[in-house]
């Protein structure tokens, strides 16, 4: 009988549980030696959306486990569900230390977390500012040290500022590359307008600038306006063109693509 040099054996064991993240916990019962290759592999991305079992039995995960574990292996956390408290939102932050990328959709109840950020990977980063800087939720705040990798940007929901000047912290990101803003559909026209020349104007290095905003009539006229911008993409929803679910599923499979997985499919819409 054909035996599979080992190392080929756990590459397909990996690609499978890649490719097929809801037959991976299957696979770690197939043999001791698949547990140890599969468990890096299903720990790289962490999700913890409805239902509430989901965050419960993670939780509960990270007692059968050395710290140590999770800091080495959890490169994406992705906090979706308000359900997730700021106790249980500040003990991933302070475990998983070995981030990468980062989504954090929670609600209120989940503020002051930018303490508990103690990675010094951080690449990619989707977040509600107020969550991380309660008291002064500007762009300011992201000169701290923690962001000086950031390649890609996502400001969830962000509300309309009372300056220009609001976004001058940006600029101190070097390494920035991709900017998402939105939802953006209760902001004036003149503000979003204005907002989208004054940050390209002055973040040289950005690749791509996402703004989404829900109202057509308002993504028409930007579209007019900035017609002969390439860097501006706007979107209708964050997960455009695919709906939630289906979105969340690539999440779960590829980790560090979020919102800007359309940019890199150029499927963007004006």
């Amino acid at each position: 009988m054909l035996t599979l040099p080992p190392e080929l054996q756990r590459e397909i064991f990996e690609w499978t549980a890649t490719a097929y993240p809801s037959v991976a916990p299957k696979l770690l019962r197939v043999a001791q030696k698949t547990r140890l290759w599969l468990e890096p592999v299903i720990y790289r991305v962490v999700v913890l959306d409805s239902p509430m079992i989901t965050i419960s039995l993670f939780m509960r995960t990270l007692e059968s486990k050395p710290p140590s574990f999770f800091a080495a292996h959890v490169k994406t956390l992705c906090l979706t569900a308000n359900t997730v408290t700021l106790q249980q939102a500040q003990r991933l932050l302070s475990i998983c230390s070995g981030l990468e990328n980062l989504i954090c959709w929670a609600g209120a109840n989940s503020a002051n977390l930018s303490s508990y950020i103690s990675s010094k990977k951080l690449r990619r980063l989707s977040a509600k500012m107020e969550v991380l800087f309660p008291e002064d939720p500007t762009m300011d705040d992201i000169r701290h040290p923690m962001f000086k990798a950031l390649t890609h940007l996502d400001i969830v929901n962000p509300l309309e500022p009372p300056s220009l000047q609001h976004w001058d912290g940006l600029s101190a990101l070097q390494n920035l590359t991709h900017l998402a803003l939105g939802d953006l559909f209760y902001w004036s026209p003149q503000a979003v307008s204005t907002t989208i020349t004054y940050i390209l104007d002055r973040c040289e290095n950005l690749q791509a600038l996402i703004v989404v905003c829900g109202s057509k009539p308002q993504r028409e006229r930007l579209a007019l306006e900035h017609k002969d911008n390439t860097k501006l993409h706007l979107l209708p929803s964050f997960h455009h063109p695919q709906d939630y679910p289906v979105y969340m599923g690539e999440i779960r499979q590829r980790g560090d693509q979020g919102v800007w997985m359309n940019a890199d499919r150029e499927i963007l819409v004006k």
